[in-house]
């Protein structure tokens, strides 16, 4: 057999929430404490299923259901079409999967697919296109490959 540890504690559940950035890293930390008997016997369950993430997108708004970023995977040029025209200011990021900023535009819609030369992000790989247009932000996975 095995060793029996008897737990003589209190069990509690807890629930914590919190809003994440896309691409950036976080660390989840637990700290438990004992009783001085000379015996290290304290334990942390973590229910299976129970650490979530929601999906990359912020919000459910036109922005989030119309943008198209093609080709997918990119070589040298990719192409960005929102719904948003009538010269809206678009703040456009593209993110490596360690969360740097390989790529930073600011641009006003048209009815027109913008283009971005990828051919200045050096390293072939996953990426995340960070939109954002007024109070809307949406992200979405891009592929690079040259």
């Amino acid at each position: 057999g095995g060793t029996a540890i008897q737990y003589n504690g209190y069990t509690k559940p807890l629930t914590a929430v919190q809003a994440v950035t896309p691409s950036s890293t976080y660390h989840l930390k637990l700290i438990i404490a004992d009783v001085l008997d000379g015996s290290y016997d304290s334990g942390v369950f973590i229910e299976e299923g129970s650490l979530q993430c929601a999906s990359v997108g912020i919000n459910t708004t036109s922005l989030n259901t119309g943008v198209q970023l093609y080709p997918n995977p990119a070589n040298e040029v990719m192409y960005v079409q929102t719904p948003v025209n009538g010269n809206k200011h678009i703040n456009l990021s593209i993110y490596s999967v360690v969360g740097k900023v390989v790529y930073q535009e600011n641009y006003i819609s048209t009815t027109q697919p913008h283009q971005i030369n990828t051919t200045s992000i050096e390293a072939n790989g996953i990426y995340f296109v960070k939109i954002q247009s007024g109070n809307e932000t949406i992200t979405r996975k891009m592929n690079i490959n040259h």
